[in-house]
């Protein structure tokens, strides 16, 4: 959704309850629009266009005795065509605020007071029939998690259709199935058709989350909950799946309520922000008015973590400060490297992994297209030196997870060479591929599926020192403990279950995880992709800090351009399957040489509100 001309300024809240609103942005007419009936929470008594008003909303979890409040007197509008963007880490009742709007709150849940009006009616206190009339084809809803909400054994296309049956927007089932493959074009999917006939476990997660929001657009709603619809989306994808819901705001003045942990989207999209802690709504206002003159703390500390808005990248130089005896410099003083040399410039350092002319092709299923299929990494050399960041970045499905795999040597390459600290390792078995599995380690996406969750935490980090046979019960047990406190964890945790932790909280689970057995490379796989901005800044901050002291190499593989200039010192980007520029992260951002570096680099969210970025 391309920014919106921005409203006149207005008064905005500092820490107050009941925040002002800007007027909305013009749209076009909606002759179906009714207004919602009394003064708007910011009493500026002009309510025509008020799509949404939530008043003094008040949300709690637990029992009968028990009551945690999750939300606490909340207010805010959206206004008919107005993209609101109400944005916090985890945990601070923005998915609670949109759920309740739905009438979607998990067991447990309750709204204790407050009103939910929309287009005149109190969706608060509506019954059952009430909100199932509503959800879906007046306000459409766009899940997080995919891999949650499609059905794994319906075909994703009558996923979509059944949205158009059940509110009677399609006259047949076959009418209905034609549609949901137009709609799955429009959100995005390539090759539409076909992928109506897939099941949700044959599409990336950039497809699946694009399927979602098909689904959400199925019945044209005109207010939209945008639960964190782009989180897991490669840069290029999420600028295509906003322009559409851009698109859609125009031509038929829907409204968004945004919920998203990035200020670079939020910078980019809406008109409006409110930002949420704890709670409560502690700032609202204009999107240029915030994002360069916060008044809250809170919202000082969250534009501090934004990679966008970063002024330099956090990463030490390659190797500069490890101070553990296994580390080695990554890069030698450039003069000296000249004189041994005899010649001008840096020497190249060793290589402590390289891949030289990877290929890995899968073959087709019996039942599919005959011919085979492109290889899914085609000719992929690079070098990890010690101590160094190197970032893989590039689109869902251009093939970065695959090389990672095949580094890491759980799968075989189809062609190609792997070295390791100078060892060929491409064709190692047994004993001595174990014994190089110790050196190599992996952080992966998803912390809620890569825990064990019937292991306490103590247990899942000491696990890999326990299936090397490392150090007695006792010694695994402090290990455990030392390894916790150096990821900044409280001591508090090692007894608690994975699902008792924040995302934040369990990635550096992970962390403390994959350097339990002190590796000398660790691959991290999308670690902070689905992590709220305070949260991944922590999380980076602890990578770059273990690097400083123990020598760490790092494989970074990401889509977030953004991240990959606070942690890494070079960067090769890939597309179908293709290592197409390779450099120094300063040098690529801003000398990209290659037409789609440039364009995901254009795709950052947030980069034209930067702030001394130079950008």
């Amino acid at each position: 959704m391309t920014a919106a001309p921005t409203p006149p300024a207005t008064p905005r809240a500092g820490a107050t309850p009941s925040p002002p609103t800007a007027p909305s942005p013009p749209t076009a007419p909606n002759p179906t629009a009714a207004p919602a009936g009394g003064p708007a929470p910011d009493g500026s008594g002009a309510t025509p266009d008020v799509l949404l008003a939530v008043r003094n909303l008040a949300v709690s979890h637990g029992g009968r005795r028990a009551r945690v409040p999750a939300v606490r007197g909340v207010d805010l509008t959206v206004r008919a065509g107005e993209v609101l963007a109400l944005v916090g880490e985890s945990g601070s009742g923005k998915s609670t605020t949109a759920h309740a709007v739905l009438g979607l709150l998990p067991p447990g849940a309750r709204v204790d007071s407050g009103t939910i009006e929309y287009a005149g009616t109190d969706l608060a206190g509506a019954d059952e029939s009430v909100l199932r009339a509503h959800r879906g084809r007046a306000i459409g809803l766009i899940p997080q998690d995919p891999a949650v909400s499609l059905n794994p054994v319906q075909r994703v296309g009558a996923q979509v259709a059944e949205v158009l049956l059940l509110h009677g927007l399609a006259a047949d089932r076959a009418t209905a199935l034609a549609r949901a493959a137009e709609l799955l074009g429009e959100a995005g999917l390539d090759r539409p058709r076909e992928r109506a006939r897939q099941y949700p476990h044959e599409l990336s997660g950039g497809m699946r989350q694009r399927a979602l929001i098909a689904i959400a657009l199925a019945g044209r709603p005109r207010l939209l909950v945008a639960d964190e619809p782009t989180s897991a989306l490669d840069v290029t994808v999420q600028r295509t799946v906003l322009d559409h819901l851009d698109t859609l705001i125009r031509t038929s003045g829907t409204a968004v309520l945004l919920i998203t942990h990035d200020l670079g989207v939020a910078a980019d999209r809406a008109q409006r922000i409110a930002v949420m802690a704890r709670g409560r709504i502690v700032e609202t206002g204009p999107v240029h008015e915030v994002l360069t003159a916060p008044r809250h703390p809170y919202t000082k500390s969250l534009l501090a973590a934004v990679p966008a808005f970063a002024p330099a990248r956090r990463a030490l130089p390659a190797g500069s400060a490890a101070t553990s005896p296994r580390a080695r410099p990554a890069a030698p003083d450039a003069a000296d490297a000249a004189d041994a040399a005899g010649r001008t410039g840096p020497q190249e350092p060793p290589a402590l992994l390289a891949a030289e002319n990877l290929v890995k092709t899968y073959p087709r299923r019996r039942t599919g297209p005959r011919g085979p299929l492109p290889p899914a990494v085609d000719g992929v050399s690079l070098r990890v030196a010690p101590g160094e960041t190197l970032a893989l970045v590039g689109e869902s499905g251009s093939g970065k997870s695959t090389t990672a795999r095949l580094l890491l040597r759980l799968t075989a390459p189809t062609q190609g060479r792997i070295t390791f600290d100078g060892q060929d390792v491409t064709r190692l078995r047994g004993p001595a591929l174990r014994a190089l599995r110790r050196r190599l380690q992996i952080v992966y996406q998803n912390p809620y599926t890569s825990l064990d969750p019937r292991l306490p935490v103590a247990e899942i980090v000491a696990e890999p020192l326990r299936a090397f046979r490392v150090a007695g019960r006792a010694e695994r047990a402090r290990r455990a403990a030392d390894l916790l406190d150096r990821v900044h964890l409280p001591a508090a945790v090692a007894r608690r279950r994975p699902a008792e932790l924040s995302g934040g909280q369990r990635q550096r689970v992970a962390i403390a995880r994959a350097l339990a057995l002190r590796p000398d490379l660790v691959v991290c796989d999308e670690p902070v992709s689905a992590l709220d901005v305070s949260a991944q800044a922590r999380v980076l901050d602890v990578l770059a800090e273990l690097q400083h002291e123990d020598g760490i190499a790092y494989l970074f593989i990401t889509h977030d351009l953004a991240v990959v200039r606070r942690i890494a010192h070079r960067v090769a980007v890939m597309r179908h399957g293709r290592i197409v520029e390779t450099g120094p992260v300063e040098t690529v951002f801003t000398a990209p040489g290659h037409p789609w570096t440039r364009e995901l680099i254009d795709a950052i969210p947030g980069r034209g509100r930067s702030r001394g970025t130079g950008d």
